[in-house]
């Protein structure tokens, strides 16, 4: 079985990272 909630959710949190170091 393939988590993909986990990996979304790790994903989502890696382009809001890196939109807020862009940002500032």
């Amino acid at each position: 079985m393939f988590d993909t909630t986990r990996i979304v959710n790790k994903l989502k949190g890696f382009m809001g990272l890196s939109f807020v170091q862009m940002v500032e």
